[in-house]
Parts: C-alpha cells; sequence; structure tokens
C-alpha cells in the first residue's frame, strides 16, 4: 500500500514539475456578412 501510495505521489510531482504551459484557449467563430456590422460578436 505504501509503495501506491508513493508512486502516485511520484506522479503527481512530475505532472507539477514538467512546467509545461497551460496553452491559450480560444474560439473560432465563422459568420456571414449580415453579422458583420450588427454588433453581435462585440
Amino acid at each position: 500500500m505504501l509503495t501506491r501510495r508513493m508512486l502516485c505521489a511520484l506522479v503527481v510531482l512530475l505532472m507539477l514539475a514538467s512546467g509545461a504551459p497551460a496553452q491559450e484557449q480560444s474560439i473560432v467563430v465563422a459568420s456571414t456578412t449580415s453579422t458583420q456590422d450588427s454588433g453581435l460578436f462585440d
């Protein structure tokens, strides 16, 4: 049981220590010209 806890702790530490930056999230919205000046996406 102790080895399982140590393995879980090691995995968590490796995930935290990897230092991978979070990806910036964005949404792509497609529209027609009829909504271009309507203020819908402002």
